[in-house]
């Protein structure tokens, strides 16, 4: 499922770079929409929550073409995934960015890595651990 998000992130990254160019007068909306796509997605896929993605599609946000494939396959985790167990709380996105924060924290303020740690945590509502476990999932993720 990872390799599928990563895809699914250079996809959304192509499209806005204008690589995945429609004859569409909506274009720069759906080029616009993907990475809210992208987070929709990434939850659905990886968390279990369908609510942005339903939003979106609810809203009629414009939808780029090539991301329709990995809207179905999400759509269908919701009829066939079993619900058991805990989901995850960050996507793969959002732990980066948590990564990348916590770095920007530590190198810009001069304060160690458990302070900032300790100020990422209680800027998002989580425990020291759960961030000291994403920080873990990021660094073994294999960058494409």
């Amino acid at each position: 499922m990872i390799n599928k998000t990563i895809g699914l992130k250079e996809l959304v990254n192509e499209i806005l770079e204008g690589k995945h160019v429609t004859s569409n007068t909506l274009n720069a909306e759906m080029n616009i929409s993907s990475y809210s796509y992208l987070f929709a997605i990434e939850q659905a896929l990886e968390q279990r929550s369908f609510e942005n993605l339903l939003n979106l599609l609810d809203k009629s946000i414009p939808l780029h073409p090539k991301l329709m494939p990995f809207v179905a396959v999400a759509i269908k985790t919701l009829f066939t995934v079993k619900k058991s167990g805990k989901p995850k709380l960050f996507t793969l996105t959002h732990g980066e960015i948590v990564g990348k924060d916590i770095l920007r924290r530590s190198a810009y303020k001069c304060i160690s890595e458990s302070n900032a740690i300790n100020q990422e945590a209680a800027a998002i509502g989580v425990d020291m651990q759960t961030i000291r476990r994403q920080l873990k999932k990021v660094k073994a993720t294999p960058k494409s």
